[in-house]
């Protein structure tokens, strides 16, 4: 069997012996998004983008309800192409649709739970920022959402991965509390100065993968 059978060519300028794309394709660019690319690196989105989509929308459906889907951003995409579908465009297809629930779940964990401004902390007694926020804002903010519900969701996600891949669930639950422990480490830093929580912030959102410099 051709094992470039069914398969996109390479990329122009890619070694001889690169394997081949199975199961994605170019992401489509315009001219104008293309000018303000800093590498003529190919991004590629995965040929089942849609499954991968509709799986962020189920994990919305679950945590919220039908109405809720969208009230956290996470990381759905329908034009371009979601989290999961371009930072893993070679995801098999019986598999992109747990990765893409699982990422969708952690981008809203990360948003109600790791960075959700504590109970503890008197936002509603701050006139400003309540007045910046507007009152049902600001009290948002100091709910973290339902934790029964998220709870159950994620014995929803270590269920199916055990049937998915049982000698992988180790690794994965050990690593999603490593870093939810590093995140909650990292939200409580206090800082003096801007210079230490921008350096803080950058290696955060990995900005210095991809800083030029």
């Amino acid at each position: 069997m051709d094992i470039n059978e069914g398969c996109d060519s390479l990329e122009q300028g890619a070694e001889p012996n690169a394997i081949p794309f199975l199961h994605s394709e170019p992401a489509p660019l315009d001219d104008v998004t293309k000018s303000h690319l800093l590498t003529r690196f190919q991004p590629r989105r995965s040929k089942y983008s849609s499954v991968s989509h509709d799986a962020c929308i189920e994990c919305h459906v679950d945590l919220f309800g039908r109405a809720g889907v969208g009230k956290i951003i996470g990381g759905m995409n329908a034009y371009d192409g979601d989290f999961t579908a371009l930072c893993a465009p070679e995801a098999l297809p019986e598999r992109i649709a747990f990765c893409s629930y699982f990422n969708e779940y952690a981008f809203v964990y990360d948003d109600t739970t790791v960075d959700a401004v504590q109970p503890t902390n008197p936002i509603l007694e701050d006139a400003i920022l309540t007045r910046a926020l507007g009152i049902k804002k600001a009290k948002e903010l100091t709910r973290p959402g339902d934790t029964q519900t998220k709870k159950q969701l994620l014995a929803k996600i270590w269920a199916l991965l055990q049937e998915i891949d049982p000698d992988y669930l180790g690794r994965c639950h050990a690593k999603f509390i490593e870093w939810y422990e590093t995140a909650k480490l990292m939200r409580d830093k206090h800082f003096t100065n801007l210079d230490a929580y921008l350096l803080n912030r950058a290696l955060d959102c990995g900005a210095k993968l991809v800083n030029p410099s």
